[in-house]
């Protein structure tokens, strides 16, 4: 394509409205549910004649299997075309008995929220999804999926969910607040030690092992969905992706100690039921770390 044909396609390209982003991250989100070989038959019949249309979701396709990153895009995308005053003027309104003090970010799910418990008196966060996105079926399943799954674990290397709620038509998920960055923000500044690196994986091993006994896979492991705490406590957020499976399944595999052959680590157990420490036995973390 020669320099002028490039710029007028670009030219006659449709303005990226608020209204186009969310049809197309849409599109996104349900092609990303489908194994790979369906999604080109799935966007040709959603996006019809609608060539810029399928080539804008497939570039994402393209850019979140190489970079495992859309959620970011998103935050950068939106945050250009909808830039706002919308987080002041939400301040100090109440969801519930939960008062909101502060925007923390945003993301593909959501929009999450500082805010206080007013029954209990401590500080939480509020992960909420806009009313607007209750009409897309398949981002409210990701959403109710994400608490059900967020619910079902108490580990100390997940983030630990209170509440789940509905207010004025804005579903919303009560969390723990967290603070400290996530381990992109860490990776960033340079290299870690190896004895610290260690250590942070062999907490992610502990925490996807407790998922995956409670029969949930994560499915989007990246350094943005995990948590450094001040203390070094890590912490795996954002399963709205997270595959959950019947439990007799997860029971089966795990009296074997065998995977499912697609990525699942189960913790064997021994004769009086206790894990084994099967994670950091397949990870041998700790062996390595001298």
């Amino acid at each position: 394509m020669h320099e002028n044909d490039e710029a007028l396609t670009l030219a006659m390209a449709p303005a990226m409205t608020p209204e186009r982003w969310q049809h197309i991250e849409t599109l996104f989100y349900a092609a990303l549910e489908r194994e790979p070989p369906q999604r080109a038959a799935f966007l040709a019949e959603a996006c019809a004649d609608e060539k810029a249309l399928r080539e804008e979701v497939e570039a994402l396709l393209a850019k979140a299997e190489v970079e495992s990153s859309f959620d970011n895009l998103a935050v950068q995308v939106a945050t250009e075309v909808l830039a706002t005053d919308k987080a002041a003027t939400i301040v100090g309104r109440m969801m519930g008995h939960y008062r909101l003090l502060a925007h923390l970010g945003a993301g593909g799910m959501g929009e999450v929220w500082r805010a206080t418990d007013t029954h209990l008196h401590r500080e939480v966060a509020l992960k909420v999804l806009p009313a607007s996105y209750t009409s897309d079926p398949t981002r409210l399943r990701r959403f109710e999926q994400e608490a059900r799954a967020v619910g079902a674990l108490n580990h100390p290397n997940i983030l630990t969910a209170y509440d789940f709620g509905t207010h004025e038509g804005h579903p919303f998920i009560v969390m723990e607040l967290l603070e400290g960055e996530d381990l992109r923000a860490v990776l960033q500044r340079g290299p870690m030690s190896l004895r610290l690196a260690v250590d942070y994986a062999e907490q992610v091993a502990e925490g996807l092992a407790a998922a995956h006994e409670k029969g949930i896979v994560h499915r989007d492991l990246k350094p943005e969905n995990l948590f450094v705490t001040n203390d070094g406590r890590v912490k795996i957020l954002d399963f709205g992706l997270a595959k959950l499976r019947p439990l007799p399944y997860v029971k089966a595999a795990h009296q074997s100690g065998h995977s499912d052959g697609n990525g699942g680590v189960y913790v064997a157990r021994t004769s009086a039921g206790k894990r084994r420490g099967a994670t950091l036995r397949y990870f041998q973390l700790r062996h390595h770390s001298v």
